[in-house]
């Protein structure tokens, strides 16, 4: 133990103590057998032994003591440039503004929603090999919450910067404004029976239609009409139901439509009728001519406190000849078997006609 005592002729014994607790304080020593635990470590013919050595083999060897896993020189190499180094746009962790939700539009446009503070500028980029790299294409400010970009195929992201030039927001999700889905057609319940929509945008190749039978929880398909129709007539129009528009390959291009139930239609109502009461019965005048329709004639017996219905006859009919002492109305309907209302009831009269 004297080599751990001071003496005359030991001019480096401070400096080879100051090694001696460095190696002390660093991991247990890796063998073939495993690390050494701390005991072994700190012997005295251990201490002894590197006491002796220099001190860059010191270094060398506290180096090698870390853990036996130090061999692997990646282990010990940064896994990305430190983030305070003021190149290439890098900002300290945890600094960057969230990631832009960019989507698609129609037609050809990217658009985004930001609820943060604004950079100075969106720039844009593009990728001419199907998104495996991207070049720079443009930019737009940082106000602005859409690009249209020149060629609508390509994928494309954004990224805001600040005045710089740095990136100050991570980057969007790559996406293609072509990919975007026509607009819905806006369904509309037509009577009878019947669901029709416009449509100024080109014609997909075809039109699908779903219904529902659990009211709108889930929709299964029905049928399909072509891309030009305007109009679907479904077997049971009592149901929920939509369309989209699909191509040929039967994928959807545009959105889905709103759910409408054709039964829900009310017929379009025309003027009322007018009708008085001559001697040989009810005639009437006005009203929508339509040699389909027919006039349904009602009548308020007093005896059964209720109104009743009279034969429906054609509208062209001259009159409805029927003696009887009651209050009578009339309405239109849209023919003689279906009956219904296609206009409002005229107005009351008493008829006052006996055999």
């Amino acid at each position: 133990m004297n080599f751990l005592l001071p003496s005359a002729g030991n001019g480096r014994f401070w400096f080879r103590w100051l090694w001696v607790c460095l190696l002390i304080l660093a991991s247990p020593v890796p063998t073939a057998a495993g690390p050494l635990s701390w005991r072994t470590a700190t012997s005295p013919s251990r201490l002894g032994l590197l006491s002796n050595l220099s001190p860059r083999s010191n270094l060398n060897l506290s180096m090698r003591t870390i853990s036996p896993k130090s061999a692997n020189p990646a282990k010990l190499r940064f896994k990305k440039s430190p983030s305070w180094w003021p190149f290439f746009g890098h900002r300290r962790k945890g600094t960057q503004l969230p990631i832009p939700e960019v989507r698609p539009q129609y037609p050809s446009l990217a658009v985004w929603t930001w609820e943060h503070d604004d950079p100075v500028r969106w720039n844009t980029y593009r990728s001419l090999d199907g998104g495996q790299t991207y070049i720079s294409d443009s930019w737009v400010g940082g106000s602005v919450r859409q690009y249209a970009p020149a060629d609508g195929t390509l994928f494309m992201f954004i990224v805001g910067v600040d005045v710089n030039g740095f990136e100050i927001t991570r980057r969007s999700v790559p996406i293609r404004p072509d990919d975007a889905l026509q607009p819905a057609p806006v369904l509309v319940a037509t009577y009878p029976s019947l669901a029709t929509w416009d449509w100024t945008i080109t014609n997909p190749h075809h039109w699908n239609a779903y219904y529902s039978h659990d009211d709108g929880a889930t929709f299964t398909f029905d049928d399909s009409v072509v891309g030009s129709a305007r109009q679907y007539a479904p077997a049971g129009g009592q149901w929920k139901m939509f369309i989209v528009g699909c191509n040929a390959s039967n994928v959807e291009i545009t959105e889905r439509s709103n759910v409408v139930i054709p039964d829900s239609a009310q017929p379009t109502l025309g003027p009322a009728l007018t009708i008085e009461c001559l001697n040989d019965g009810v005639y009437w005048s006005g009203g929508t001519v339509d040699a389909q329709s027919g006039v349904q004639i009602e009548y308020f017996d007093t005896g059964d406190n209720q109104w009743a219905v009279w034969d429906v006859v054609g509208y062209n009919s001259d009159h409805y000849e029927k003696y009887a002492q009651a209050n009578v109305r009339a309405i239109q309907v849209n023919n003689v078997n279906d009956q219904v209302p296609i206009s409002p009831y005229s107005a009351t009269v008493f008829l006052d006609n006996l055999p």
